[in-house]
């Protein structure tokens, strides 16, 4: 994802969680926070993510989520 899909992430001010390990995409994300829907200004950027929510690491991570199955299938990083 481009630097603009990222600003609009990060005007987006939602709660952080932090982890004590680490997550990658293709695995279940884990259920600790709570999931927010994407923006939609990034859904009309990226339609593929339409179903999909996220959550921001501590670390200003950004962590997309299938709600339906918790499968990360993108992490914008910092």
């Amino acid at each position: 994802m481009n630097h603009e899909v990222r600003n609009i992430f990060v005007a987006d001010k939602v709660e952080t969680v932090r982890l004590g390990f680490g997550i990658s995409v293709g695995v279940a994300a884990p259920q600790t926070g709570k999931l927010y829907p994407l923006p939609p200004e990034v859904v009309r950027m990226v339609p593929y993510f339409r179903s999909c929510e996220y959550f921001r690491l501590a670390n200003d991570r950004i962590v997309i989520v299938d709600p339906i199955n918790l499968q990360i299938p993108y992490i914008l990083g910092a």
